[in-house]
């Protein structure tokens, strides 16, 4: 005994809209789970550069003091 295949007949508008329905759901697939992992990793990546910039410039200004140069400019009194 071998296997049969049935074939039955199906509209082609029919085709056409499931062809529609899966795309439609491929594309929901996407907005509702690609989407909000990009955004998710955009705001992490975003809030670790900042997090960065202000601990590097903090830094920065803290190391920053008031030096004299006056000793370097003045004449010296040279004598041999």
């Amino acid at each position: 005994m071998g296997k049969e295949r049935v074939r039955c007949f199906v509209p082609e508008g029919s085709q056409k809209r499931k062809a529609t329905r899966v795309r439609s759901l491929r594309q929901r697939w996407i907005v509702n789970s690609v989407v909000p992992i990009f955004v998710l990793l955009a705001l992490i990546v975003g809030g670790v550069s900042l997090g960065i910039s202000n601990y590097y410039y903090k830094g920065m200004l803290d190391g920053l003091e008031p030096v004299s140069y006056t000793h370097l400019t003045l004449p010296t009194k040279l004598e041999v």
